[in-house]
């Protein structure tokens, strides 16, 4: 069976899946005025694109609905009236073209880039700013941020007040290493030299030690402090 009065690619998609296929490639080459896709997307879509440029060169009020049957994007309706459709003024035909590329890696498909033949000055483009110029902006600013916090004040960390050792034995190592005995402290014999033959600062098992304030025993303080530090 022929093919006979049958136009087009299918593309591997059903009726609309193609078409809205077609309206975002075209919807692309308005606003983009050049893609790159594959060389049966690119002849399908250059296609209905001549079709609309010539359309939109009548500019009436039919033809603008017309046209926005295909091109739904507002912003690309706009820019094909004002900017593309009187560019192409005076030419007859042949808005767009194809220029074949490097196929694409993995699968080896034909590439190609649709755009449009002339295109809109650089003039029309919005100017892009210059991305070097906002670092020293951003240099100079952060200094000055930096000025208007205060500084931080920092917290003094509060001291224990009180020492008490729940480990019986650990507390006669603690003031043993530091000097301070048991007999200064008045905790009844924990360091205190025992006429029994018990070594001077030798921890006495068993035993558990009241609670004793610091303020209370100054070369405490001083040997609580020198810890901690």
């Amino acid at each position: 069976m022929s093919r006979h009065m049958n136009t087009g690619r299918k593309l591997s998609r059903n009726t609309s899946h193609r078409r809205a296929l077609l309206d975002n490639l075209v919807r692309s080459v308005i606003l983009s005025e050049s893609i790159r896709t594959t060389t049966a997307k690119a002849k399908e879509a250059r296609r209905v694109v001549e079709k609309i440029i010539t359309k939109a060169r009548v500019g009436t009020l039919a033809a603008r609905r017309n046209v926005h049957r295909t091109v739904r994007d507002q912003a690309a309706l706009a820019k094909l009236f004002d900017s593309i459709a009187p560019r192409f003024k005076t030419r007859p035909g042949g808005y767009t073209r194809i220029i074949h590329v490097q196929n694409r890696v993995g699968d080896n498909a034909p590439m190609a880039i649709l755009e449009l033949v002339e295109k809109s000055k650089a003039e029309d483009k919005p100017a892009e700013p210059d991305k070097k110029s906002k670092k020293p902006a951003k240099a100079e600013a952060a200094p000055s941020a930096k000025a208007e916090k205060p500084a931080k004040q920092k917290k003094d960390k509060k001291k224990d007040q009180h020492f008490r050792c729940r480990i019986p034995g650990l507390r006669a190592l603690h003031h043993g290493a530091h000097g301070v005995h048991g007999d200064e402290l008045g905790c009844g014999g924990a360091h205190a030299s025992d006429h029994r033959g018990v070594d001077r600062g030798a921890p006495v098992l068993g035993t558990r030690a009241p609670r004793v304030s610091v303020r209370s025993v100054p070369r405490l303080r001083t040997a609580m402090s020198g810890v901690a530090h």
